[in-house]
């Protein structure tokens, strides 16, 4: 069944790239001491914790408070939702993100990225989720 509001995967990838680049400095600014301070006494577990903290905060939590938009989503009028039309849970959005690692070794692996006909892509499967357009009236 196709979806009439999925999202272009030209839109879809404008707003990762945003995404990417503004919650990387977000991270930086918010964790950049305490990184630091974790490295100078050498625990390495505190530090990755640390950074898995705010990659969490911008990926997961941003958009489950902010009905299924990070902020490069909101600027780009997309949005996450789920298959059935549910409200996304945090651990379905956790299973996204975390599906990005397999959706990033596909695309190194085929040079392209492999959708099925909804435009969805391995992310979005493993989470039953779905990226649409936002429709403003």
């Amino acid at each position: 069944m196709l979806n009439k509001n999925a999202a272009p995967l030209n839109i879809r990838k404008k707003a990762w790239l945003f995404d990417f680049i503004l919650g990387s400095f977000i991270q930086s600014l918010f964790f950049y001491n305490l990184l630091l301070e974790t490295l100078k006494v050498g625990n390495e577990i505190t530090t990755g914790l640390i950074a898995f903290l705010g990659i969490f905060i911008y990926w997961v939590i941003i958009p489950f408070l902010n009905n299924g938009k990070t902020i490069g989503m909101f600027l780009f009028r997309l949005k996450i939702v789920d298959i059935s039309g549910a409200k996304l849970s945090v651990l379905q959005l956790l299973k996204r993100h975390l599906g990005y690692l397999i959706t990033f070794i596909n695309y190194c692996e085929k040079n392209r990225l492999d959708t099925d006909e909804n435009g969805c892509l391995y992310h979005d499967r493993i989470s039953n989720t779905y990226v649409i357009t936002v429709v403003t009236v």
